[in-house]
């Protein structure tokens, strides 16, 4: 008898228990199982996000082309004088080691100025630097054909390497830039390309050109091309640096509106706070009256 009034007293609890936990679970779906729910649209927008950079293409954006035919322009220059250099020093009464330094001024001046360069990108402009780099090594080619001696073409040498070292500077930058998310690996690989395919061709054209026109005619095909590339740049490409002016009014805006955002948070406890004593003040007048 004792057992069976346990279990008839335990069974309304486990009932209740049961139906309770079924009621819960049979509420539970309906609260969450919605057609579109609120967090659904953040991970549908990445993955159109996604979409659209896999089916990007940088050789089909007009900007990476004009860049990366400007490249394979001056990295032409580059390749040109690897095979013409030594016998066109030897011309002007050079010894090897004269071409090992018209070999090092190009180097040692892209060396120096990178840096410098990266603050100028950063302050002046991204076009303004490759469009001058690009005009300085079609000046420093065409003075390293009418070089007439070793000095002087050391120096045009020198020329060349600071064009270059302001071009390449100034378009990695540049591509970064208007390159969609998460793409910039394949714009950067682009120029890249473009970059090895005028380092590899460059001493072709520069030993062809030299047998048919001379040792100075390289560096005049290759300073007219730097120069066509740069008034391209100048043409087609676009600043992508934004404006001196709006950088600090963003930062200030950006100051405001967090400052505007904390304001209510901060202002809540006070304001519940300084309710009571208005509450309160007329309540202890009539009683100091009385």
């Amino acid at each position: 008898m004792p057992r069976m009034r346990r279990t008839a007293l335990m069974r309304p609890t486990c009932c209740r228990a049961v139906v309770k936990a079924s009621s819960s679970w049979g509420r539970t779906p309906s609260r969450h199982l919605t057609t579109r729910p609120p967090s659904s649209s953040g991970p549908v927008t990445a993955a159109t996000n996604d979409a659209v950079d896999d089916s990007y293409s940088p050789w089909a954006d007009q900007r990476v082309r004009a860049v990366c035919v400007s490249t394979g322009c001056l990295m032409l220059g580059h390749g040109v004088a690897t095979p013409i250099l030594p016998a066109f020093a030897a011309e002007l009464g050079g010894a090897a080691a004269d071409v090992g330094m018209a070999f090092a001024a190009f180097g040692a001046a892209r060396l120096v100025l990178n840096i410098p360069v990266g603050y100028a990108v950063d302050r002046v402009g991204r076009k303004p630097v490759l469009v001058a780099g690009a005009g300085l090594s079609a000046i420093g080619m065409l003075c390293s054909g009418l070089a007439v001696d070793i000095p002087s073409l050391i120096c045009a040498r020198l020329v060349a390497g600071a064009g270059a070292s302001c071009y390449l500077g100034g378009v990695q930058v540049y591509l970064t830039d208007i390159a969609p998310p998460r793409t910039q690996a394949r714009v950067l690989g682009a120029n890249h390309a473009a970059l090895l395919l005028g380092v590899s061709f460059g001493p072709v054209l520069g030993g062809c050109t030299a047998e048919l026109m001379g040792l100075r005619a390289p560096f005049a095909l290759i300073a007219a091309l730097n120069g066509v590339a740069a008034l391209h740049a100048i043409a087609v490409l676009r600043e992508t640096l934004p404006s001196a002016a709006a950088a600090p009014a963003d930062v200030a805006a950006a100051h405001t509106s967090a400052g505007a955002g904390a304001a209510p948070t901060s202002s809540g406890p006070p304001s519940s706070t300084s309710d009571p004593p208005q509450l309160a003040g007329p309540r202890t007048a009539p009683s100091g009256s009385g």
